[in-house]
């Protein structure tokens, strides 16, 4: 190893090499003495790496595209490919045009084999014995990929940085990033704004799978852990999401992702063109979609609604799908509306829709508390002090006419007796035929009647 090769200044910046045509006794550089020094040296180089750009055709090397270069000037040696990715690389193959082979790198200032040239190589450590090894390398877990992007994504912008069990190494068009599992591939544009805002191969998406794709003109690109959608901003369809959505069709069953999933608590939601997707602890995901989605994102979603806790079901005319925080059911005649608390437990203790079934509208709140809610086969009412009374039939029907005021606070739920429905209200009894219209029993007539085997002996 010479540590000093050219002791002798002028000699020196001679070296960088203008006016040293490879011309001389036995192959040496015939350097001109005229132009030594480093000023001169500086400036002649400029100069003429400005007329290696001013007349390209002129020069066999170009930028931009790859140019076979001979390791020396026996053409015996062989060749190699090369690809130039600037005028300044170009100027200098121009300039020195035999690439060095291994064994004059290994020489570091020595004497490589027969075939070696040393140009380049001595370039290279001028440079760095003035300024330092700054060298930018291509790691060779990208140098397949690289190649076959043909400069599109410009040259390194510094050297492989270790990231999460693999790597990553910018480019001045992107970033490339490889795993030993996912492979390597490049993220750019949008898509990679959007990957790193989520910790890039550290956060939930981990490394990049496939290479940018588009659907119906939109930008994504697959990671390990998900998928990130670009259409003027950054949407990432993730983990558990992700696995629904990819599972259950995709763009073509749930359409493109209108935002980021939110959480609220231990679940999760996340909107999509054509529906809503739900998880939630003990249950997993769940897709609402319809009328009932509708209703959901009016009645507050994720945050009032909950997240569901069945398949949307169907009886009848209608549709259901129960929420963590309260139920739905539509129909076309009536739209969708809510059951939830007390009212929604005494529904579904009691037979549900089969029983008393859909909704007519939404509870009735009460000045003194009290709640109500209608159905098709009767009425629910609720109070902090009773609770939840069932009233079915036409006696729900007649209790919506005339109140507590006429039958007093009725206690729990309607039975039904004979051809008939039963009810026990604070001011007496309430019987009802079917089809007939309710009567009450009170005093002591209510309690003879009770005393002789009700209306299974005497009838209503």
């Amino acid at each position: 190893m010479v540590s000093d090769p050219w002791p002798n200044e002028n000699q020196y910046f001679m070296a960088m090499g203008y006016a040293c045509p490879d011309t001389g006794p036995g192959g040496s550089a015939a350097c001109d003495p005229a132009q030594g020094g480093f000023a001169k040296q500086v400036y002649r180089a400029a100069w003429q790496y400005k007329v290696y750009r001013a007349f390209p055709d002129s020069y066999r090397y170009k930028p931009f595209q790859t140019n076979t270069i001979q390791w020396h000037p026996n053409a015996g040696c062989g060749t190699s490919q090369v690809r130039i990715e600037n005028w300044a690389t170009a100027a200098l193959y121009i300039y020195t045009p035999y690439r060095p082979n291994q064994a004059a790198l290994n020489a570091g200032w020595g004497t490589g084999d027969a075939c070696s040239s040393y140009g380049n190589r001595n370039f290279y450590n001028y440079y760095t014995q003035w300024f330092g090894n700054s060298a930018i390398v291509l790691d060779a877990r990208f140098a397949t990929l690289y190649n076959s992007l043909n400069g599109s994504l410009g040259v390194p912008t510094q050297n492989s940085v270790a990231i999460g069990g693999g790597i990553y190494q910018k480019l001045e068009k992107a970033v490339l990033y490889w795993h030993p599992q996912a492979g390597a591939f490049p993220v750019f544009g949008g898509v990679l704004s959007g990957y790193r805002a989520r910790g890039e191969a550290t956060g939930r998406l981990g490394f990049p799978t496939a290479p940018e794709s588009a659907v119906s003109g939109v930008p994504y690109q697959d990671f390990q852990n998900g998928r990130i959608y670009w259409n003027g901003s950054s949407i990432a369809v993730v983990a558990g999401m992700w696995s629904h959505y990819r599972k259950g069709g995709g763009i073509d069953a749930f359409g493109l992702p209108k935002a980021d999933e939110i959480a609220v608590g231990n679940s999760s939601a996340q909107e999509f063109g054509k529906g809503t997707v739900t998880w939630g602890p003990g249950v997993g995901t769940r897709d609402v979609r319809g009328g009932i989605r509708s209703a959901y994102l009016r009645f507050g979603g994720l945050s009032q609604v909950g997240y569901a806790t069945t398949e949307e079901f169907y009886y009848a005319q209608g549709a259901i799908q129960q929420f963590s925080k309260l139920d739905i059911y539509w129909t076309p005649a009536g739209g969708a509306l809510p059951v939830a608390g007390g009212i929604r437990s005494a529904l579904n203790r009691n037979g549900g829709v089969q029983v008393l079934g859909f909704p007519l509208a939404a509870e009735a709140l009460q000045s003194d508390g009290t709640v109500t809610q209608a159905f098709e086969r009767g009425l629910i009412r609720w109070t902090s002090s009773n609770g939840t009374s069932v009233m079915l039939g036409e006696i729900g029907q007649r209790f919506k006419e005339v109140g507590i005021e006429a039958f007093g606070e009725p206690t729990g739920v309607s039975s039904k007796v004979a051809d008939g429905l039963v009810h026990e209200f604070s001011r007496g009894t309430v019987y009802a035929k079917a089809g007939g219209q309710p009567v009450m029993v009170a005093g002591g007539i209510r309690s003879a009647l009770n005393r002789n085997g009700g209306v299974q002996v005497l009838g209503f």
